[in-house]
């Protein structure tokens, strides 16, 4: 009888220090005892930024601007995006030439003047604000234009996470 209890009090050991182990490692440790299989000591943990390289599209496309008008999109840029900027590539197949117009809050940022019949420029933007980007034939009283343009923003998304060691 006295074997049987003993073999009893050492299941019933074994199962307790396997739950505990269990839920050590579900919950990471209990205060002031081990975090996990082979880790000494408490945690150490901190914050860090991290960057995530992010690109959406404005236009992709191809399109015809009639004369004295112009194609527009609309964009935001987030406060919290780091590094933003334009991508831009903008071929005219019939017209020979068009103006590229970048509005910063209601305002003009930048411009062209005319080009063609193919563009390409990567453009720093100066961060959060509302921008309107303008393929523009106003100058032009007579000639429409067959355009095609791709117009890609690219910026880091910046993400905090807990880091623990």
């Amino acid at each position: 009888m006295r074997k049987a209890v003993v073999a009893v009090i050492v299941v019933l050991a074994a199962v307790s220090l396997g739950v505990a182990a269990w839920l050590s490692g579900l919950w990471g440790g209990f205060p002031g005892g081990s975090s996990g299989a082979g880790s000494s000591g408490p945690q150490s943990c901190h914050y860090e930024a991290r960057y995530y390289d992010r690109e959406k599209p404005i236009i992709d496309y191809q399109f015809i601007v009639k004369p004295g008008e112009y194609v527009y999109k609309t964009f935001i840029v987030e406060s919290d995006w780091v590094e933003p900027r334009l991508d831009i590539t903008v071929r005219v197949y019939e017209g020979n030439d068009v103006a590229l117009v970048l509005l910063k809050d209601g305002k003009v940022y930048w411009e062209t003047g005319k080009v063609g019949p193919f563009y390409h420029t990567t453009l720093t933007l100066p961060g959060k604000g509302s921008y309107e980007i303008r393929i523009d034939n106003s100058y032009s009283l007579f000639t429409s234009k067959n355009v095609e343009a791709k117009i890609v923003l690219h910026y880091k998304e910046t993400q905090v996470v807990e880091v623990c060691r």
